[in-house]
C-alpha cells in the first residue's frame, strides 16, 4: 500500500511535469504554419520625414496604451509584447505630422504573424506610412 504522503509527493511530481509539457506542446498544436503564437513580436516605427520634422504616435492594444509619444527627426518608437494565445494581438497607432494623419493598424497578428525573425518596421514618410516588412505604404488622410 502506498504512503499517503508518497501519493501528494507523486501527484504535484505529475502535475510539475504537465505543466512544464502542456504549454509547449499545446502552441506548437494550435499554430498553423509561421505562426508566432505565443512568441515576442517586435513592432518599430522610424521618422525618416524628410523635412527632419517631427511626428506624434500613440498606440494602444485592447490590452495597453502605451501612451503619446513625440518622435524627432531620425528617431524611433519601439515596443515589444507576446502575442496572445488566440494569435489576436492589435496594436493601431494614431499618427500626426505636419503633412498629414491617420490611425493604422501597426501590428495584427492575423496579418502580421509572419514578420521577418518577429520584427514588424515602419518608417514615417512625408506623404505616409510604410511598412519595410510587408513592402506596404498608406497615405495620409488627408486634412479638413
Amino acid at each position: 500500500m502506498i504512503n499517503p504522503s508518497n501519493k501528494v509527493v507523486m501527484l504535484l511530481t505529475f502535475l510539475v511535469v504537465v505543466s512544464l509539457w502542456f504549454p509547449s506542446t499545446l502552441a506548437r498544436e494550435v499554430s498553423r504554419p509561421n505562426d508566432l503564437i505565443l512568441s515576442k513580436m517586435y513592432v518599430s516605427i522610424t521618422n525618416t520625414l524628410e523635412d527632419k520634422s517631427d511626428f506624434t504616435i500613440h498606440c494602444k492594444s485592447g490590452d495597453d496604451d502605451l501612451g503619446v509619444h513625440v518622435i524627432k527627426a531620425g528617431g524611433k518608437y519601439e515596443w515589444s509584447f507576446k502575442v496572445n494565445f488566440w494569435g489576436t494581438t492589435l496594436y493601431f497607432c494614431g499618427v500626426t505630422t505636419k503633412h498629414g494623419s491617420g490611425i493604422y493598424d501597426l501590428y495584427d497578428a492575423s496579418r502580421d504573424n509572419t514578420g521577418k525573425n518577429g520584427n514588424v518596421i515602419w518608417e514615417v514618410k512625408q506623404k505616409g506610412v510604410s511598412c519595410l516588412t510587408r513592402d506596404a505604404f498608406y497615405d495620409w488622410k488627408p486634412k479638413e
